[in-house]
């Protein structure tokens, strides 16, 4: 194989794990915005719960109970969240990184099909 054709080679692994590394940083962002939603509904839930329990004593205790039940389920998501921030921060590091490497490693190549193209007759 000559340098060339291990050059574009290693261009191809570096396109790959450059798309590996976004998919891997979009997904945890889609994890993110799940738990959101999650948290979100949830919160409605609780608010809806309450309003109905302002009738009953039967009621308000079984939404003061769903409500103990959501809050717990919030800080769990929370953790969730907090543990998604961090992977993802680091995900994107390595996202960037991939991009990089990606995109020099694309510039060699290019460069050196101009030239090869300059000097054949």
């Amino acid at each position: 194989m000559t340098r060339h054709g291990k050059l574009a080679a290693l261009d191809g692994i570096a396109r790959m794990k450059r798309e590996l590394e976004l998919a891997e940083l979009a997904r945890l962002n889609a994890r993110k915005r799940e738990l959101a939603r999650e948290r979100e509904a949830l919160q409605r839930q609780t608010a809806e719960a309450l309003r109905a329990g302002t009738d009953a004593p039967a009621v308000a205790l079984a939404a003061e109970r769903f409500g103990r039940w959501t809050r717990a389920r919030q800080a769990a998501i929370a953790v969730q969240e907090h543990r998604i921030d961090d992977a993802a921060a680091a995900q994107k590091d390595r996202a960037a990184q991939a991009v990089g490497r990606h995109h020099v490693l694309e510039k060699i190549v290019a460069r050196l099909r101009r030239d090869d193209a300059r000097t054949r007759p």
